[in-house]
């Protein structure tokens, strides 16, 4: 059984892969006129700024995890979690899923915190989640802002008006869940609730409980710290805007010259938020298709660019990825550092 498992596991991911392959090439192929003039001709400086904006993306998601670790008393070197953020940017972009690369973090920083595991785990889920509500504000604020200046563009759409709509679920549903799970106690009251979970209980072993009671003392900890917090979901907002301006920088590297910041706002949420799905690669492929029909709806001139920028967003990420890649070569855990200073 256990062989079938592994069997399926490496077929689903050799599926994720051989299905990337397939929508980036379908994206090449799709590249009109003479690519290499287009690469040729493009603004280089505007170009590395790009590739700058995704390092600078890294760093300030590596700060959003440091808060997140101090708040839990593990703390580790800026330049230690920084590290372990582009490994985990590695992982994503060779493992199905762009979560993917949070199992390898949590790996890493396992060895790190010693005796604080679940806590670390717990912060990574909750970089994680507010991570993705910052995305989700950001790209609701700018879909507001393309409605009421193009009101007709989700007419006629299916496509735009199912990925508004699912946007705005989340922007709603994610803080409500956010207040319902920091509030347990309230329901915990309840006598059919408490029953059940006093049964559970008895059910579990002494070490699940013990687990569960831990995690559920440092969930507790970030609603004491709501400031904290706070800064977290508004670096998480900066994140997903300097990934706009990364989109939006290549797009005018390539001389498009129709499209507005805000449409390349609206562009780069929708595209990240389908790259989520743990399908392919770093959602490689998914992301770039989303982008592309995207940049098509918003009418992006010269027609050559439409395929380009999709490819070249992919590439910054993966030039990063090779970064991480070094710095996963050349990690040295804690302990290894211990050793070799005595």
């Amino acid at each position: 059984m256990q062989n079938v498992k592994k069997i399926a596991v490496i077929v689903l991911k050799l599926a994720g892969v051989a299905l990337a392959v397939f929508l980036l090439a379908r994206i090449i192929r799709g590249i009109e006129g003479d690519a290499l003039a287009t690469l040729r001709d493009s603004c280089k400086p505007l170009i590395a700024l790009a590739v700058l904006c995704y390092g600078v993306v890294n760093f300030i998601a590596a700060w959003r995890w440091k808060l997140l670790l101090d708040v839990q008393g593990i703390h580790a070197p800026l330049y230690s979690i920084f590290k372990l953020t582009l490994i985990g940017v590695f992982f994503s972009q060779i493992i199905p899923g762009c979560v993917s690369g949070d199992i390898m973090k949590l790996a890493f920083v396992m060895k790190y915190s010693k005796n604080h595991g679940a806590e670390a785990a717990l912060t990574i889920l909750v970089d994680r989640y507010i991570g993705l509500f910052g995305l989700f504000v950001v790209a609701a604020l700018s879909c507001l802002f393309c409605l009421v200046k193009c009101p007709g563009i989700i007419e006629g759409n299916k496509v735009i008006l199912l990925a508004f709509a699912f946007v705005w679920a989340a922007f709603i549903g994610m803080p409500l869940f956010w207040f319902l799970f920091m509030e347990r106690a309230f329901f915990i009251r309840w006598k059919p609730i408490a029953s059940i979970l006093k049964a559970l209980r008895c059910k579990l072993p002494g070490k699940v409980n013990e687990l569960i009671s831990r995690i559920a003392s440092a969930i507790d900890l970030y609603r004491n710290e709501k400031l904290a917090v706070l800064k977290v979901l508004l670096m998480s907002c900066i994140i997903h805007s300097l990934l706009a301006l990364q989109i939006y920088l290549l797009g005018k590297a390539f001389h498009e010259r129709v499209m507005n910041f805000l449409e390349y706002t609206v562009t780069a949420q929708l595209g990240n938020a389908t790259g989520l799905i743990p399908v392919t690669p770093g959602g490689m492929g998914i992301r770039d298709t989303v982008s592309s029909a995207l940049l098509n709806v918003f009418g992006a001139e010269p027609v050559e660019v439409l395929n380009i920028i999709p490819i070249a967003n992919t590439l910054t990420l993966a030039l990063w990825a090779v970064v991480g890649a070094f710095f996963l070569l050349f990690w040295k855990s804690r302990s290894q550092e211990s050793q070799e200073n005595a």
